[in-house]
């Protein structure tokens, strides 16, 4: 990662952290059972934006999202492109949900399952994604 400006260091150390901050294991609270395929551990997203806000400071950091697609007002996919201010972090990612009740909830469920995705390429929750740490520990 390169940093913009000099707020932040430049050296190793602020890389490393950078990395201990983002990596740090999720509290047990933050996994659940996944709510379509329950033998997997699912990242509630409110723990994924509390750690982007710890390690990024609140306001810091932003989305910009887009519709991709909408099938039968059922299941939308949205992509979210996601930046820090002040460094050269540049991420995309696409989410999905499924609602076929409300359709504000199915973009709502998709970025939010975007961001859980932007939050693995930083490492937050690296211990759920390689099956170190789930929801039955």
């Amino acid at each position: 990662m390169h940093w913009k400006n000099n707020s932040h260091k430049k050296d190793q150390s602020s890389k490393d952290w950078l990395k201990e901050k983002l990596y740090k294991p999720l509290s047990k609270e933050a996994i659940c059972r996944h709510p379509i395929d329950s033998h997997l551990s699912y990242i509630r997203p409110i723990y994924t934006i509390e750690r982007l806000n710890e390690v990024f400071g609140i306001g810091n950091w932003h989305i910009k999202t887009e519709i991709v697609e909408v099938t039968n007002n059922h299941w939308g996919v949205v992509k979210v492109i996601f930046t820090v201010e002040g460094t050269n972090i540049y991420l995309e990612a696409y989410g999905s949900n499924y609602n076929p009740h409300d359709r504000r909830e199915i973009y709502q469920g998709a970025v939010e399952d975007a961001l859980i995705r932007i939050g693995m390429y930083l490492g937050i929750g690296i211990d759920v994604w390689k099956g170190e740490q789930s929801y039955k520990l």
